[in-house]
């Protein structure tokens, strides 16, 4: 099971329900509203004030690859794009996905290609297939995926790259891990922009700075 606590509708963020009390996230909050955060202080110091300590502390930018097929403006990777249906995605990119039932939430299939790319749809009559008048609301990009936008930007890319790009995040989540504070979840909002970076052993937190999971809905 994955979280997401600003974009709703993939699930693809593993869930954090097994960490330790000393590496609890505070999710979904604005920057502003970030002060304190509920997270136990490193020992010897208090929590930062306000989040942008955090940000600061993000390892430097190391891109990936800039070969653009990736468009976050759009919301597109390769021949897929947010606004497509199932069947448009597939004359795209040339090859079908594969498709699964969901139990939750019902009615619902999720299609991936590769193991890398993956959408949901709505399958009202329960047939295992996407609707075929249903469109894609937004695209999750993971696990070894070796594409960027022509900024270099994409999965394993540095998070602070991205904030480099696009500023400050609207809504963050962030946990002290190994002594440290560091950044889980970043979400721009009017970007259509979700990064999760909470790489480790199922149950476990470990951010390295890097995108683990990349969510997009085109600019908005």
């Amino acid at each position: 099971m994955r979280r997401s606590p600003a974009l709703p509708s993939l699930p693809r963020l593993r869930a954090s329900a097994a960490r330790s009390a000393a590496a609890r996230a505070c999710a979904a909050l604005s920057i502003a509203a970030a002060v304190g955060c509920g997270a136990e202080p490193v020992e010897g110091e208090p929590a930062p004030a306000d989040i942008s300590a955090a940000l600061a502390n993000l390892p430097a930018c190391e891109p990936v690859v800039s070969d653009g097929r990736i468009d976050l403006v759009a919301g597109c990777f390769d021949g897929l794009c947010v606004g497509q249906t199932y069947w448009g995605m597939v004359e795209g990119i040339g090859y079908e996905g594969l498709c699964t039932a969901l139990d939750e939430p019902e009615d619902t299939v999720e299609c991936h290609w590769d193991g890398q790319i993956f959408v949901r749809f709505v399958d009202k009559d329960r047939d295992g297939s996407p609707d075929s008048d249903v469109t894609a609301s937004e695209l999750l990009l993971t696990g070894g995926l070796e594409a960027g936008t022509i900024e270099g930007l994409g999965v394993a890319a540095s998070t602070s790259c991205f904030i480099a790009q696009y500023g400050e995040p609207d809504r963050v989540t962030w946990a002290e891990v190994n002594g440290d504070y560091a950044l889980v979840d970043a979400v721009w909002l009017g970007w259509g922009l979700h990064l999760t970076d909470d790489d480790g052993p199922p149950g476990s937190l470990d951010p390295d700075g890097k995108v683990d999971q990349l969510t997009t809905t085109g600019a908005r």
